[in-house]
């Protein structure tokens, strides 16, 4: 891969859909992260080329709401913006696509698109993820270390801690090393200020 940084362009629809992208952080901005964790961010966006020639990849570990899942959409959006290619999938999405056989596009299975891409999102581990019949925590560890041997940039989210993800996914963690942070996501609960904006349109509350 080269090191001259690659020239930056504007996303358009079909860049979101192609990276599947939820639609809730299509406008996802650095002021949406956390304020402890903003410079981290701001690394990472200005030297994305060095990033992607690494293969440094994430885990974002915390609460529910505090701003992982858009972390992982800046990162993937900025990649983008630079003509790299960018897949973002829940674990759960993951895990009906394999099961169901589905294809990205044609020739090309879900999984399949996982595996080749600059930057994949995988959101939403959680202990659920431990056993299943067709997908389980083993098929996302191989798709870890098959990525991170063509230094592929794999980010995750979970709302588990280092502890449990210790107890109850030592295999899983073992993946990570070596190509992957680990960071730790506090802050208030986002949503419970789109909650209050849902209230104000539907119900017309102050």
């Amino acid at each position: 891969m080269s090191q001259v940084r690659r020239l930056r362009r504007n996303l358009v629809r079909s860049d979101f859909e192609r990276m599947n992208l939820p639609r809730d952080f299509w406008r996802a901005t650095v002021q949406d992260v956390p304020e402890d964790l903003r410079d981290i961010v701001n690394r990472y966006l200005v030297n994305t080329d060095a990033m992607m020639k690494r293969g440094a990849g994430l885990l974002l570990m915390g609460d529910p709401g505090v701003g992982k899942t858009g972390i992982a959409a800046l990162i993937s959006k900025e990649a983008r913006a630079r003509g790299y290619t960018c897949y973002f999938t829940t674990i759960w999405e993951l895990r009906e696509c394999v099961k169901n056989r589905i294809d990205f596009e044609t020739g090309m299975s879900v999984l399949g698109r996982c595996r080749d891409v600059h930057v994949l999102t995988l959101d939403g581990l959680d202990l659920t993820d431990k056993k299943d019949w067709n997908f389980d925590v083993h098929t996302i560890e191989e798709l870890i270390r098959f990525r991170a041997a063509q230094r592929r940039v794999t980010i995750i989210t979970t709302r588990l801690g280092p502890d449990v993800l210790d107890a109850e996914m030592p295999a899983l963690l073992t993946a990570t090393q070596g190509c992957m942070v680990a960071l730790r996501v506090t802050g208030p609960n986002m949503r419970d200020k789109r909650d209050l904006e849902l209230n104000r349109v539907v119900l017309g509350q102050d």
